[in-house]
């Protein structure tokens, strides 16, 4: 049986005092055809503490809930949700929510949050509608002429508001309509800047863009190296993510593929089913032979036949067209760990 959850948000940028406790849900989502147990880790960077895991949910099959996760703050970081169906295939995704802290005695005449929001990875050739608070800090009434500003390969659209008077700590929500363009593939943003008699400010939105297309896949490490393994043992392991970045769900079949003198023994996920832009992680076992620079690859298969696919110009790197299958072939991608 194929397993396949979310959780969301995946990209949330929020502003809290230093040094106090909060509570962030996360929607988690079972995608699965049947009944799924998943179980929760958090992950916790930079000034965020004290993070409590929630317990593991059971939900039937398209069913959904919300955990919530309680955390300090002392001067902002990342908190992360893991899910994990604990059946095998393992399956997993994750939520991130950036917790930022403003400065103490700030000075910002107008400040436009978040200044550093993540949207994480999307596609391009589509549009996308994210919102900013204008707040003016100033002890005075100001008029503020608002702009949308993005990277090279997206558009702004629209937004709802061009100027905004407001009045001393008062504060006024924007949502801006973006568009990433045909062939814009790679980092980008998106800002929208405040400028006012008094000064300006700017809030800002990252993302990844990937080609539209139906199917594609990414399995990463490219060309990782590992630690030394000494010759004639075994027992050894290398993680692998295997990310789906097509739009529409696919299923992998995976494998262990060894370079010369290395014997693949084992791997964690022989199978995964991923939604778009959902991962897994593959943990192959190998046995090392003679001395000398080796590697082992795993491989991420789709559909029916034994092609091997290769990237196209032009597209992230890593990424694999893998396509509805045709005439019995296979697209598949490999990546090399060496050992």
């Amino acid at each position: 049986m194929a397993y396949a959850l979310s959780i969301t948000p995946d990209a949330l940028t929020l502003e809290q005092p230093a040094n106090t406790a909060s509570s962030q849900a996360f929607t988690v989502q079972n995608l699965s055809g049947s009944q799924a147990t998943i179980s929760f880790a958090t992950i916790c960077s930079g000034a965020l503490e004290a993070c409590i895991t929630p317990p593991s949910v059971t939900l039937a099959s398209s069913a959904t809930t919300t955990v919530n996760v309680n955390y300090g703050s002392a001067t902002g970081g990342l908190l992360h949700l893991v899910g994990t169906v604990t059946a095998s295939p393992t399956v997993k995704d994750s939520g991130r929510v950036t917790v930022t802290v403003p400065a103490a005695g700030s000075s910002y005449p107008v400040a436009v949050t978040p200044v550093a929001g993540v949207l994480g990875d999307r596609f391009n050739d589509s549009s996308y509608t994210v919102a900013f608070t204008v707040k003016n800090n100033t002890a005075a009434t100001d008029t503020y002429d608002l702009e949308c500003l993005p990277t090279s390969g997206t558009v702004c659209v629209s937004q709802t508001l061009s100027v905004a008077t407001l009045m001393s700590g008062g504060s006024a929500n924007v949502s801006v309509t973006f568009r990433i363009n045909t062939g814009t593939t790679g980092s980008g943003s998106v800002r929208l800047v405040a400028e006012g008699q008094s000064g300006f400010g700017q809030g800002q939105y990252a993302f990844t863009a990937w080609p539209k297309v139906p199917y594609a896949v990414v399995v990463t490490p490219s060309s990782g190296s590992g630690p030394s393994r000494p010759s004639f043992t075994s027992g050894h392991t290398a993680d692998f993510t295997i990310k789906n970045v097509g739009t529409q769900q696919r299923s992998y079949t995976l494998s262990c593929e060894p370079g010369p003198t290395i014997t693949c023994t084992g791997q964690s996920l022989p199978s995964v089913v991923l939604n778009a832009f959902q991962f897994a992680t593959n943990t192959v076992t190998y046995g090392t032979g003679a001395s000398g620079s080796r590697y082992v690859d795993s491989r991420a298969t789709s559909a029916s036949g034994s092609a091997v696919g290769k990237p196209r110009p032009g597209h992230p790197r890593g990424a694999l067209l893998d396509g509805p299958p045709r005439h019995g072939a296979r697209r598949t991608r490999s990546r090399r760990s060496r050992c």
